[in-house]
C-alpha cells in the first residue's frame, strides 16, 4: 500500500494519524502510525481476498477533522513452502524428492522450477513444473557440485512467490593408486605397501581394508589391515606368489 494524506485547504500544521483493521488476516502493515503517507507491503495470510480498511483523521491544533477511510484489496499470494531446503548427494545417487507447497493452501497454484550449474551436474533438466521433483545427479567434475533450484509457486489470480532449494553432489569416488608389483627374494622383507595416489571424490573421509589372494582372483581381508599402510609378511621357502589390493569405502561406496 502506498497512500498519500492531504488536507485540501492546507490548513498549516496539520498533523494526520491512521488505523488499520483486518490485523489477523493481513500482516505487513502496522496496526495504526502517524504522517503523510501509509506505506509498506501487505501480505494476506489466507486463501481468499481480504478488505484492509483505514481509518485516517487530520488534526490542527485542537480540530480534528472527520475520518476519512480507504479500502485496500488485498488479493492471496501463494505462500511457497519447499522441503528439503539443502541436501547432500553422491555421485549417481538419487536426490530426496524435493515437494512443493503453498502453507496457506491458496487454490489452482501451480509450481515451476529452474536450475543453475548445468554443465557440471547432468541427470535432471535445466527446468521443469509440477508439485515435486526427483532424479539423479551425474557429477561431471572431480570436485563437489551444488545446484540450486528456484521454485516458482503461481496463482489463477496472477500472483506468486519465489523461493530456492540446493543440492550438493560429491565428486565421483576414485580409487587410490598403490605401489607397483614387486619381486622379493627368499628369506627377506617385501616393501611396505603403501598408497601412491590418494583416493578422491565422495565424501573425502576414507577407510580402508588390505585383502590378499594366491591366484588374483578370490581375495580375503586381511586381519586388521585396515591403515593406510601394510607390511606384508616375511618370505620363507614356502612362500607362493602373493597378490594384495586395497578397499577404500566412504558413505559413497568402495572402490579397488
Amino acid at each position: 500500500a502506498n497512500i498519500a494524506i492531504t488536507n485540501t485547504n492546507v490548513i498549516a500544521g496539520t498533523t494526520f494519524s491512521w488505523s488499520r483493521n483486518n490485523i489477523l488476516n493481513v500482516t505487513g502493515v502496522a496496526n495504526s502510525g502517524n504522517g503523510s503517507s501509509i506505506s509498506g507491503t501487505l501480505t494476506n495470510t489466507t486463501n481468499s481476498n481480504q478488505t484492509v480498511t483505514f481509518t485516517i483523521t487530520a488534526l490542527a491544533g485542537s480540530c480534528p477533522s472527520d475520518a476519512m477511510t480507504v479500502d485496500v484489496v488485498v488479493i492471496p499470494t501463494p505462500l511457497i513452502t519447499v522441503a528439503p531446503t539443502n541436501q547432500t548427494r553422491c555421485h549417481l545417487q538419487a536426490i530426496t524428492t524435493l515437494n512443493f507447497g503453498n502453507s496457506n493452501a491458496v487454490p489452482g497454484t501451480t509450481y515451476s522450477w529452474t536450475r543453475d550449474n548445468t554443465t557440471n551436474l547432468t541427470g535432471i533438466p535445466a527446468s521443469g513444473n509440477g508439485a515435486s521433483l526427483s532424479g539423479t545427479f551425474s557429477n561431471n567434475t572431480t570436485s563437489n557440485q551444488t545446484t540450486v533450484f528456484t521454485i516458482t509457486a503461481l496463482a489463477p489470480n496472477g500472483c506468486s512467490s519465489t523461493t530456492t532449494a540446493s543440492v550438493t553432489v560429491y565428486a565421483p569416488l576414485v580409487a587410490p593408486i598403490i605401489n607397483a608389483p614387486q619381486t622379493v627374494c627368499v628369506l627377506s622383507n617385501p616393501s611396505l605397501l603403501t598408497i601412491t595416489t590418494p583416493a578422491t571424490g565422495g565424501s573425502g573421509v576414507y577407510t580402508y581394508q588390505w585383502q590378499s589372494s594366491g591366484d588374483d582372483i578370490t581375495y580375503n581381508n586381511i586381519g586388521g589391515a585396515t591403515g593406510s599402510t601394510y607390511q606384508p609378511p616375511f618370505v620363507n621357502g614356502g612362500t607362493d606368489n602373493t597378490y594384495y589390493r586395497l578397499i577404500t569405502t566412504n558413505i559413497c561406496g568402495s572402490v579397488t
